[in-house]
């Protein structure tokens, strides 16, 4: 099965190249608002485009060069929102801090390093 990812205020990539959303292919957008059960999101596209009930699987996770702050999409993390310290295209790296009123059980900050698959831009 697949597993929900998105959440309001992430920046995303339309990546369907032949299906309904194939007008959109490569454009960027910030997700408005999510439904986790039917893995579907409205999406205000750049440009000032806004489209309903993408599907989850015709998008996927952007970390632009000048981006300051991500939220982990997948993983043990999930949900957390940090500072890109640094990132990595050629090697998919993103290394991320976070505070420790969001992680249990760690002081101080927490400095880790993730796949950029797993994490994503995100606009407060």
């Amino acid at each position: 099965a697949e597993v929900p990812w998105l959440s309001s205020g992430l920046r995303v990539r339309f990546i369907d190249e032949d299906g309904p959303f194939k007008s959109s292919y490569l454009k960027k957008g910030f997700v408005r608002k999510v439904d986790d059960a039917a893995l579907v999101a409205d999406v205000d596209v750049d440009g000032g485009t806004a489209l309903r009930k993408v599907p989850q699987n015709v998008l996927e996770t952007v970390v632009s060069k000048g981006c300051l702050r991500v939220e982990v999409v997948r993983g043990l993390h999930r949900g957390i929102i940090a500072e890109l310290l640094e990132r990595d295209a050629k090697l998919n790296i993103a290394v991320i801090r976070t505070t420790s009123t969001q992680m249990k059980g760690i002081s101080g900050d927490s400095r880790m390093e993730l796949s950029l698959d797993d994490v994503c831009e995100f606009k407060q």
